[in-house]
């Protein structure tokens, strides 16, 4: 994965990081060091395109990686001024608040060219996946892989690996693998050279986001969409500052239509782009792709696609190494292609987490908020997970429903909004994103962090039956209300037919359990089980505690990758 990575020791670093370094810098051609002193090391592994500014000031040294919108980082005071009091003032709280105000996906790092102090902050929502260990040494970065070469051997960690298996991705800052954690979003690092060691001297502290105070933040403001929509155009509007050649990758669900509405009615000049692969779900929403761009007189751009791609299996690994799973290497052809025409491509990521109604709605069975989280979410099922994994399930589904059960909100609506927002979304779609991100840049307007905010402190009840939804479109383009959702096959202006569906959705979610699935195919993909099985029979989930003898047609398509995924990574690991 491109991005930069810290490695830093107190005092000197040792000389067995000093030669792993070395050979990490012999095997790959695209690392090299950005910064060097005895106490740390900042490699930059790039990519094409990929940002990272580096400004020496008299008394300091800023580098930025990621972008932020709408601020000249060269010159603009404010930035200059509040970034600097990072690193030099003790009281931090305006800068922190000028920094989670910031519009962007990005790490900052600052470091004091005298006492070589430093300070790393991150954007408001945790835009870039960035991890890090803290041992004897202290390793941060975005590329676990670089991570694991430079640190010591990193062992799987049972809970994240059964959480990886359960709902798609380890809960909360927990990673795949033991002592690798995710820096939490809103972090601020110190590392003070001049500090005692043995971890003393670093210090990491973030300020975690509360839905409850969002919530009851709201004014009496009857028009709550307006002020979003003002958001929106100030977010929409930084992005195109720059000379940058910009697409949009466009689907038919509902959101990057909006980004597509602002854009021809702003006369933005963008490339639409879309992939198709043999699929019914993507043949109806090509269908409204074309509806789309039909209704503004545009052209799109199409790449064909193969759903099953083992041929980018490794790829991917190596760069998100599993923290993005293989149901996924089949776009890599389509980012490729992208980032050969483009500098910057806007997706509707976060539309679907800021603008529908994401509380719990009906609860016939007043079930706690873990096991409505697990019926709703779950990629395997408990029983599933037992045959798959010769550890404990119990042990480890108590502390998925212990790490749940300490939700703090006000109220389990709110809770489970908790999960979807920094949990789902944090922990699995931003992965999604970042893979992206080592071909192309990829942003998304939604979580612009005023945006998200205000989006997050309008009543829930105001944004029932696509309510929200519907309305801002309205003040972008009344006619994006009557063209069909893929997902539904029809457009959000039916509210007869939205009022069915959004009915027969809820009775789903409280009994449909009581009733037997109709049974289906367990893979399209011949080569999925064979994949699974060769790796198997070479001992490959042995560190990893699976059971080699475990029943693979009883698990679905999505579970059979998530274990593919894990099998790969031990594989390429024991490598």
């Amino acid at each position: 994965m491109a991005g930069i990575t810290l490695l830093y020791q107190h005092e000197q670093i040792a000389p067995a990081f000093l030669i792993k370094i070395e050979n990490e810098l012999n095997e790959k051609r695209d690392l090299s060091i950005l910064l060097r002193e005895k106490e740390f090391i900042l490699l930059k592994k790039a990519k094409e395109n990929y940002p990272v500014h580096i400004t020496n000031h008299q008394d300091y040294t800023l580098i930025i990686e990621g972008k932020i919108y709408g601020v000249d980082m060269l010159s603009d005071k404010d930035f200059i001024r509040y970034t600097k009091s990072l690193l030099f003032n003790k009281k931090k709280e305006d800068s922190l608040r000028y920094i989670r105000n910031l519009d962007g996906e990005f790490v900052i790092y600052l470091i004091d060219n005298l006492t070589k102090k430093m300070v790393i902050v991150n954007d408001y929502l945790g835009r870039l996946p960035v991890y890090y260990i803290r041992n004897d040494h202290f390793v941060l970065g975005r590329d676990i892989s670089v991570i694991q070469k430079i640190s010591k051997d990193m062992e799987f960690s049972e809970a994240g690996v059964y959480q990886y298996m359960r709902l798609g991705y380890p809960l909360g800052d927990k990673t795949l693998y033991e002592n690798l954690y995710r820096l939490p979003p809103s972090s601020c690092v110190e590392i003070d050279a001049c500090l005692p060691g043995r971890k003393g001297n670093i210090n990491i502290q973030n300020q975690p986001v509360s839905l409850t105070e969002l919530h009851e933040s709201r004014g009496k403001n009857n028009n709550p969409e307006e002020q979003l929509y003002e958001h929106f155009k100030s977010a929409m509007k930084r992005r195109f500052v720059s000379n940058e050649k910009i697409m949009l990758s466009l689907s038919g669900g509902l959101d990057s239509r909006i980004i597509m509405g602002e854009i021809e009615k702003e006369s933005n000049k963008v490339s639409y782009e879309s992939f198709h692969y043999e699929n019914s779900i993507i043949e109806s929403d090509l269908a409204v792709v074309r509806k789309l761009c039909d209704y503004y007189g545009k052209q799109f751009n199409l790449t064909e696609l193969k759903e099953w791609s083992p041929e980018y299996f490794n790829e991917l690994i190596d760069i998100k190494k599993g923290m993005n799973y293989l149901g996924m290497a089949f776009l890599i052809p389509f980012l490729k292609e992208m980032s050969s025409n483009y500098n910057l491509m806007l997706t509707g990521d976060g539309g679907d987490k800021t603008l529908p109604y994401l509380f719990l709605g009906l609860n016939l069975f007043n079930r706690d908020i873990t096991t409505l989280i697990l019926s709703r979410n779950e990629v395997t099922s408990q029983a599933g997970c037992k045959q798959i994994f010769h550890t404990d399930s119990k042990r480890n589904e108590d502390e998925i429903r212990a790490y749940f059960n300490a939700y703090n909100e006000k109220y389990t609506g709110l809770n489970y909004k908790r999960f979807l927002l920094f949990e789902r979304t944090k922990n699995w779609l931003f992965e999604g994103e970042d893979r992206n991100r080592n071909y192309i840049w990829s942003t998304s307007p939604f979580y612009n962090p005023e945006f998200f905010r205000a989006a997050h402190s309008i009543n829930e009840n105001y944004k029932k039956n696509y309510r929200l939804y519907s309305l801002f479109n309205n003040l972008i383009d009344p006619g994006l209300n009557t063209i069909p959702n893929a997902n539904w096959d029809f457009p959000i202006n039916n509210e007869k037919k939205l009022k069915y569906l959004l009915t027969k959705q809820a009775i789903k979610h409280n009994v449909g359990r009581l009733f037997p699935r109709r049974s289906a195919p367990h893979t399209i993909f011949v080569g999925l089980l064979n994949e699974i099985k060769t790796l198997l029979a070479k001992g490959v989930g042995e560190p990893l505690n699976v059971n080699i003898a475990l029943d693979l047609k009883t698990l679905s398509n999505e579970s059979l990758f998530h274990l593919l995924t894990l099998l790969k990574v031990a594989e390429l690991i024991e490598k």
